[in-house]
């Protein structure tokens, strides 16, 4: 059967991975499989070395997703699913185009053609996938009841539906009727919430899981949702900054020969404890690794009896970064090497409001593809459940490389503690706070850190993105932020980093944006801007923004950036709170620029 348009490797962590919906230029629809089920002749080539990550998710391996041909493994650019990356058809229900006639195609079945006199023209494609599709909180997904909808709750078996798209482009245009029965009904309401509870309650299906472990018992309740819609799909990406070791005595080469041979050197161990060194030193020997024997031979040792699993928070997971971005910089590594430099070698802003700025050189993000939502864009459950969800397995997952520079700014702890104990800062904050907190849901590394400091720190990131894009040409898609912020911690700094994987963003523009005599004008050029947006008074004194009410003055022409760019899903963003308003300039951070 026909397959998914072509797929970038970073497209399958993000926006194609397990579970997500793609359309083909032919018009059919598809679901991504779990990467369980993904098909690799070597997997040994595609291993990523992260072993920080690796452990905390607690997984075997993780791995590059596979490439279609010679030529796309040798460029690594793009990559699509026909025989390795797995996909079934989704959704099953499919109407003519010539007769309207309503077909149900199962999931793995070449694609019929419909009994018309049109629709049996081999060269004419006369069966479309429907729109519309149900999902709910808890990330099943399913074929949208047509028969219960139609029949007010009931499903009478071989009733013969008709999809009419009429005239209108609304979604009342659209009608289902039945010609068995002849009852009919519009696809006015069907998306809105609570209208499915009388209709048909979830089934608890998970497709991209195969049919032996699709079904799920759930008592959620069903919503109607676009098949392209935003909301149908939100991926749980897992990234990590790579981090030296500070003491560099076990290299590269031999991190990486462990984690190819790492499961023979297991089994040896488990059948043969006693001649495990002998077998040991023989491998080690072989490989012609540029080290003693016996350093590896210890090394090997030490990593098969260490904890796998590494209960770490996100905030402890970050902190590791951050101390490294702001004390270790110089490091003789491949993939990372930073500059820091003190505040007082700038001139203001910089030296009135920042401690350090780092210029990291070299810079190595490997983001991983955990796990995914629907309807929502935090995961309610913990994150080896979410995990567990979308690829039922602990093998391995797949992720990503993205190398680049960046800029990591690190604030004036006096500054935010005499800012943050205005009480008029605090309670503007709360107003989108709440609404933070209630449309989440869940319990997060932001929402536990939710405060003032936590909607400074992020604006200001947007703010400094938008500017360093006009600056030196980046792209705004091709930057990306990282927030380091904790109150037990005592962490408060943002990363700008390049985002994309191809050679934009890695000669060295971003960082020598960040050296004395440029910094200083980009920062305060983007205060500047955020005094007045093209989009006031109205983005100023509207009120609370966004889809749940989390932003204040913050808007497409001021603020919001695109979503790849954005930790946050371009929520909890106020310049209220960076430059102040014009009736309280106090409450700005920066209010004595």
């Amino acid at each position: 059967m026909s397959q998914p348009t072509d797929i970038r490797r970073g497209q399958v962590i993000t926006t194609f991975g397990p579970g997500a919906i793609v359309a083909t230029p032919s018009g059919e629809s598809y679901m991504i499989t779990s990467n369980s089920r993904w098909v690799y002749e070597q997997p040994g080539k595609f291993i990523i070395m992260e072993e920080r990550l690796r452990r905390r998710l607690n997984v075997k391996e993780l791995r590059f997703p596979p490439p279609i041909d010679e030529k796309r493994t040798k460029d690594n650019k793009s990559f699509r699913g026909k025989d390795a990356i797995k996909s079934v058809r989704f959704p099953a229900w499919h109407h003519c185009r010539y007769c309207s006639r309503m077909h149900w195609i199962g999931s793995f079945a070449e694609m019929a053609k419909c009994t018309c006199e049109h629709g049996r023209d081999e060269k004419k494609q006369g069966l479309i996938p429907v729109r519309f599709v149900a999902a709910c909180l808890n990330g099943h997904i399913e074929d949208f009841p047509f028969q219960e909808w139609v029949h007010k709750g009931e499903n009478p078996r071989n009733h013969e539906l008709y999809y009419h798209t009429g005239t209108s482009g609304s979604l009342g245009g659209i009608v289902i009727r039945c010609n068995t029965c002849g009852v009919s009904r519009s696809m006015e309401s069907a998306l809105s919430k609570g209208v499915l509870t009388k209709t048909k309650g979830c089934s608890g299906l998970r497709p991209w899981l195969g049919l032996k472990n699709s079904n799920q018992s759930c008592s959620e309740t069903l919503v109607g949702a676009q098949r392209g819609a935003s909301n149908i799909y939100f991926p749980q990406v897992i990234s990590s900054i790579y981090i030296p070791e500070r003491d560099a005595a076990v290299s590269p080469k031999v991190k990486s020969f462990f984690q190819k041979q790492k499961g023979f050197f297991e089994m040896i161990m488990g059948n043969n404890p006693d001649d495990f060194n002998r077998f040991a030193e023989l491998m080690i020997e072989q490989a012609k690794l540029d080290s003693e024997t016996q350093a590896v031979l210890e090394y090997v040792k030490s990593e098969l009896t260490r904890q796998e699993t590494v209960q770490v928070s996100e905030e402890d997971f970050r902190f590791a970064e951050y101390d490294v971005l702001r004390t270790l910089a110089g490091v003789p590594d491949d993939d990372y090497s930073a500059r820091q430099l003190s505040a007082q070698e700038y001139s203001s802003p910089v030296r009135d409001y920042f401690n350090k700025i780092t210029l990291v050189e070299k810079l190595r993000e490997t983001r991983v593809f955990a796990g995914f939502t629907r309807l929502k864009p935090e995961a309610n459950s913990s994150l080896t459940e979410t995990i567990r969800f979308a690829n039922n397995s602990n093998e391995w997952l797949p992720a990503d490389i993205i190398r680049g520079e960046g800029i990591f700014l690190d604030f004036s702890a006096d500054r935010i503690a005499a800012w943050e104990s205005n009480t008029d800062v605090r309670n503007r904050a709360n107003v989108i706070l709440r609404n933070y907190s209630d449309s989440i849901g869940a319990k997060s590394y932001f929402t536990d850190n939710s405060d003032p400091v936590l909607i400074l720190l992020h604006t200001l990131a947007h703010l400094l993105i938008s500017e360093i894009s006009l600056q030196c040409g980046y792209g705004n898609s091709s930057l990306r932020e990282r927030i380091y912020y904790s109150r037990q911690h005592k962490m408060t700094g943002i990363l700008i980093y390049t985002a994309s994987g191809d050679a934009e963003g890695s000669l060295g523009g971003l960082v020598r944006q960040g050296k004395p005599g440029r910094l200083e004008p980009i920062i305060a050029s983007a205060l500047e801007k955020a005094r007045w947006c093209s989009s006031d008074p109205v983005c100023s004194s509207v009120g609370v923004q966004g889809p749940f009410g989390t932003n204040l003055a913050a808007c497409h022409n001021c603020s919001i950036l695109p979503e790849t760019s954005c930790e946050l899903f371009n929520n909890l963003l106020d310049r209220g709170l960076v430059v102040g308003t014009p009736e309280r300039p106090e409450l700005g951070f920066f209010q004595n620029i």
